[in-house]
């Protein structure tokens, strides 16, 4: 993990998390993903692998921010690189499958606890919500546990443009 040399207004971003849970409350609640970078910027829900939606698409085809240009979401996604952002919920006692995928992707955390976790390559590791991004190599299994009892984990996740189209 490598900690990025950028810095994001943690408190905003938690503002404009509360509109966008408010509008698409569905998903962030049931599925626990809410996507912010599309092909055509206006496709907040399709959460599936981009070649599912359409044979023809990639994670590289989803880098138009859906959010508003003077969002520091927004400014997340265009400064980082990322494309396929998603905001992931995880809540309290729960983790992901132990499962890989290729290349890296950069984590911002907004909400999490001491007791939330990344597991790669056997470490656990903490993504403090600092405002800094991390870059997380997700080539090995991995996972994100949250152990916390009362804390809903949420991060701001997109896979690095350049390695994606090099796939």
């Amino acid at each position: 993990m490598i900690k990025l040399d950028l810095q994001y207004d943690i408190d905003k971003i938690r503002n404009e998390l509360e509109i966008l849970v408010q509008e698409y409350i569905y998903y962030y609640d049931l599925i626990g993903q809410v996507l912010i970078q599309s092909p055509n910027g206006d496709n907040w829900t399709d959460i599936r692998a981009p070649y599912k939606i359409h044979p023809d698409l990639r994670e590289w085809d989803f880098k138009k921010p859906n959010t508003p240009d003077d969002w520091e979401m927004t400014r997340f996604m265009l400064e980082t690189g990322v494309c396929r952002t998603r905001i992931l919920k995880l809540e309290p006692r729960q983790c992901y499958t132990w499962h890989h995928d290729v290349g890296h992707r950069i984590h911002l955390a907004v909400n999490t606890h001491e007791s939330c976790f990344f597991i790669e390559d056997g470490k656990m590791l903490h993504i403090p919500s600092d405002g800094y991004p991390y870059k997380v190599d997700v080539n090995n299994y991995h996972t994100a546990l949250n152990g916390s009892n009362d804390v809903v984990r949420t991060h701001l996740v997109g896979v690095i443009r350049d390695e994606a189209m090099e796939c």
